[in-house]
This record gives structure tokens, sequence and C-alpha cells, in this order.
């Protein structure tokens, strides 16, 4: 069809979603016009009537581009993070399972700061009260004030008592008071360079145990059934031995490590003044401030899952 009605290609092109718009754009137009017609024959007539928006696929260009501006911030400068604060809370330790000391992380999407509680005769103590007080007091220095505390999870026994977006500090206080071995608090931390990343302060009161191979085959299969293949990525790396481990952790990071960085930066975004996101867009995600945060991510989101 596009080769019947060459002037025609673009819609196809923005279109296709066969193929990433990043490797299309390599295409000659003749080419292209070729490929698309093969993968998207029922395309053709369903162009955008929205002139005044850019389309989906110049998006993608954009943040193809975006990618190679970036100056990300460095995995040990996260990793500091953890050094700093690991003996933070009396009886608990930091834990070695958390994205801050994994020789795997390349590019610091977000921070798992995770806190468990010390010695096996120790697990079944539920969390405090005065230990949560002082995970909010750490929350506060790491988000840049209590305000800052987005949403909050407490669990007891592997079940959820409070898993929301937090609107009052003390309605999480009262559900730790009824029993909880797990209290998580999500917001933002500034690193030295001025970089934000998403990050969950944990305290964890109950075992550690690492999932097994099975474990991993059954989420793998739930997540390809949700077409997830994001969430696959970590679950092939976590049955790997430690050199192959090593190897895929870089090959993923030079393919899909840098658009996971910026889903999840865009995501932050949400959360933040209006001028205050507007502004980090532009100098640190190197992306126009219009359509906005929530179409950006959507389309650097179809990207990844591509990858």
């Amino acid at each position: 069809l596009c080769l019947k009605f060459p002037q025609d290609w673009h819609a196809e092109r923005e279109h296709c979603h066969a193929c990433s718009p990043h490797q299309l754009a390599m295409l000659p137009w003749h080419l292209l016009a070729w490929s698309c017609s093969l993968s998207c024959l029922g395309c053709v007539g369903a162009v955008r009537s929205d002139a005044s928006s850019p389309s989906e696929f110049t998006m993608s260009l954009e943040i193809h581009a975006a990618l190679d501006k970036i100056a990300y911030p460095e995995a040990k400068s996260i990793a500091s993070l953890g050094e700093k604060y690991k003996r933070r809370f009396r009886g608990f330790r930091a834990s070695k399972h958390d994205g801050l000391f994994s020789p795997y992380m390349h590019y610091g999407t977000d921070v798992d700061m995770i806190f468990m509680r010390e010695g096996p005769s120790n697990m079944s103590q539920n969390i405090s009260a005065a230990d949560f007080d002082a995970q909010v007091e750490l929350a506060g220095k790491l988000f840049g004030g209590v305000e800052n505390v987005w949403k909050a999870k407490v669990m007891l026994n592997g079940t959820a008592t409070f898993d929301r977006e937090v609107e009052s500090l003390e309605a999480v206080r009262e559900a730790i008071l009824r029993g909880a071995d797990v209290a998580v608090l999500s917001g933002r931390s500034m690193l030295r360079n001025g970089w934000l990343l998403p990050m969950d302060l944990a305290l964890q009161s109950c075992s550690d145990e690492l999932m097994s191979k099975a474990g991993h085959l059954e989420r793998m299969r739930e997540n390809l059934d949700e077409a997830d293949y994001v969430k696959v990525i970590p679950r092939i790396r976590a049955m790997l031995g430690k050199r192959a481990r090593i190897a895929f952790g870089h090959g993923w990071s030079g393919m899909g490590g840098r658009m996971g960085f910026l889903v999840k930066q865009l995501d932050m975004l949400r959360h933040m003044p209006e001028r205050e996101a507007r502004e980090y867009m532009k100098h640190r995600l190197r992306l126009p401030v219009d359509p906005g945060p929530e179409a950006w991510k959507r389309v650097a989101e179809a990207e990844l899952q591509r990858i």
C-alpha cells in the first residue's frame, strides 16, 4: 500500500508497532515504506487528527536523542547513601540485597534502602512506634522534608494493612501500632550532583528469604502473560551464576538501562510542582516540556517494552 502511495509513508511509519521508531528512522524512505506496508497493512487511514500535538513517532525520536544527551548519575554516588546511613537504626542492619549494593547496577533508576532486623531471635519482634518515628526522621532528611513522603506501605505476616498515597503520616503510624513487620516510606532523594531519584526507605522485621528458581519462573510466566517484559529481566538475572549475571547486567544496561532510568524519572515528576517539573525535564532529562511528563512517560514505556 505504501509503495502505491509513497506520500503516505509518514502515516504508516507513525502507526507501526512492529519495530522501534529508532530503528525505523535509520531506513531509507522507500525501504521503510515497504517494511511498514508489510507489517501494518491495517494502518492506512489511521492518521492523527490532532496536528497540534507531536506524534508518538516524533516523540520516540526525541526520547532516543535525549538518552544520548543525559548526564546520568553515577551508581557509586547512590551507593554512598547506604554507607552513610547503614547504622542509623538500633537493632537493624542495612540489607545487602537492595539496589544500593548491587554490582549489576549501572543506571540508578531508583533507590531501595532496606534495613533488616538483626539476629534470628528478633525476627518475630514487630516494628515499634519508636522504630517508625526514627524512620520518619530519616525520611525527612533523605526526601528533603516529610512532606515529600508520597506513599507508604505497612505489612504484617505478608498482608498489606496500609498501601496508598500518604495524606497523613499519623494514619501510617496507627497502622504500625496495630502490628507491622514491614514498613516502607516512598519519596525522592537528591544526590550531591542535583539529580533526584525515587526512593523506598524500608524497615523489615521478618526473614529475607530469596526466591527459588521455580518461583522466578512462575513470576516470569505471569509477567509474560501480562506483556510486562521489563520485569522479566531481573528474574532472568537472578537465576544466573555470578559471572553470567554480571555479563547479563552489562548487556541489559546498554540496551534498556537508560530507557528504564528515563521512565522512572518521568513517573517521579507527577509528584513535583508543575514549574519545578518542567525545569527538571528541560535541563536534566533534555526533553521538551510539552506535551507534559505523562505523555512522554507513556511513549518511553512503550519503547522500553519493545527493547
